[in-house]
């Protein structure tokens, strides 16, 4: 899959009706956990950390899970 996320991206997830959006804060290659679940990320299998609109939390997702959006 093509790397197409940059920093700064507005992006959004979820199911239909009841999406998630925020911002891209960074690409992560290497485990990362956030409160109890950890991201197990690689170079070859990449998470990107997002934070939240509505609650400014952290979230990490696979770029298939992401959808870019205008802002």
């Amino acid at each position: 899959m093509a790397d197409h996320f940059r920093v700064g991206d507005y992006v959004e997830w979820g199911k239909s009706g009841d999406e998630v959006r925020g911002h891209i804060k960074r690409k992560l290659t290497e485990a990362y956990t956030i409160k109890s679940f950890t991201a197990h990320a690689t170079e070859d299998d990449p998470f990107y950390l997002i934070e939240t609109e509505r609650t400014g939390a952290e979230a990490a997702h696979r770029p298939d899970a992401l959808r870019k959006v205008e802002e």
